[in-house]
């Protein structure tokens, strides 16, 4: 079996504090890891460092294909939906259960007026159709509706089907009790 993620001996420090320590863990392809932890306990570091964003003071990571969603996605002032979907080019598979019911909210308003939960799930739908080995989410389903929830868990059960992998940092592992994962806590 092929690894998506390889993580060994691990150590992160942001300014002078460690915030990651000598962690190890490997992530098979087409499974999915749920990273929790309390406020402040790394996890969205984690993720930054898996992303390639922050340099690890000690240890490697070897990731393939990674794109990554923060926890709060901006709005990059597009007019409409449309638009800022159209970003993923020909790549995009805004197709789905998922990318339908995000994109069928929010037809016909502007950018401007949708709420909270309405970007978060754009925002995912948009990261999700692109194809890449490994997505790194923070936070997926703040703002989310349960039924929004259920579609994305729906949406991770079919891309993992097509090896891809997750790696989700969240302070709701709740929300992804019906997903097989493997689990760290920070």
């Amino acid at each position: 079996m092929v690894n998506s993620t390889e993580v060994n001996d691990l150590s992160v420090r942001v300014g002078i504090n460690s915030v990651i320590e000598e962690l190890t863990f490997t992530l098979p392809s087409g499974q999915n890891l749920l990273i929790t932890g309390a406020n402040g306990s790394g996890k969205t570091t984690l993720l930054r460092a898996l992303a390639g964003e922050i340099t690890p003071t000690k240890g490697f990571i070897r990731i393939q294909d990674p794109i990554y969603l923060p926890a709060g996605p901006t709005n990059p002032r597009f007019n409409n939906v449309d638009d800022y979907l159209a970003l993923v080019g020909s790549e995009a598979r805004v197709e789905g259960d998922f990318g339908r019911a995000a994109r069928t909210r929010v037809l016909g308003k502007p950018m401007s007026k949708i709420s909270s939960g309405e970007f978060k799930a754009i925002a995912l739908a948009r990261t999700l159709s692109l194809s890449r080995a490994t997505y790194l989410l923070d936070e997926p389903s703040i703002t989310l509706d349960s039924r929004t929830i259920d579609l994305l868990i729906a949406e991770i059960r079919y891309l993992n089907s097509q090896d891809r992998s997750f790696i989700v940092a969240t302070n709701n592992p709740e929300d992804f009790g019906a997903l097989t994962c493997e689990k760290i806590v920070l």
